[in-house]
């Protein structure tokens, strides 16, 4: 943030709404006690959100906690380990060719979840902004050799 441009207020509030952490100005830490950890599970991705206030202009951003690390052959999330069971998807359509449609892709990752699949893998791009944030409900997404959990 440039000079200045302080932030008002961010708040932290957990999936029933409840304020859980506060913090002000534009540099900072923010802690949330006993923090509910992310498990990418269709039925129960722990997620919170984030409000961010500035100025005139208010933000609201979900996200989930957890750690992520690799041990030998094993990768971890939240210190336990996690079988990637996924598929490639692209981001295009027969109908309408390549680009964001939010519709079929919250049918796709139902599809994914239906068919007992964590994971997905990108194609050879970046995706939209808005299939990350649905990677957060139960999903965790690759691209490349990058694994976005």
């Amino acid at each position: 943030m440039g000079e200045g441009c302080d932030v008002e207020e961010v708040t932290i509030k957990d999936r029933n709404g409840k304020v859980v952490a506060t913090a002000t100005g534009a540099m900072g830490r923010i802690e949330i006690p006993d923090a509910n950890l992310w498990w990418p599970a269709p039925l129960d991705p722990y997620l919170y959100t984030a409000c961010i206030k500035f100025e005139d202009d208010y933000y609201e951003q979900t996200f989930g906690i957890r750690t992520v690390k690799v041990e030998g052959t094993k990768f971890l999330i939240n210190n336990k380990p996690f079988y990637f069971k996924g598929f490639g998807k692209h981001e295009d359509f027969m109908v309408h060719g390549r680009g964001l449609d939010l519709c079929l892709d919250v049918k796709d990752v139902g599809l994914i979840h239906w068919l007992n699949g964590n994971s997905f893998r990108t194609s050879h791009y970046p995706y939209a902004e808005e299939m990350y944030d649905l990677k957060n409900h139960g999903c965790c997404l690759s691209e490349s050799l990058l694994w976005l959990v």
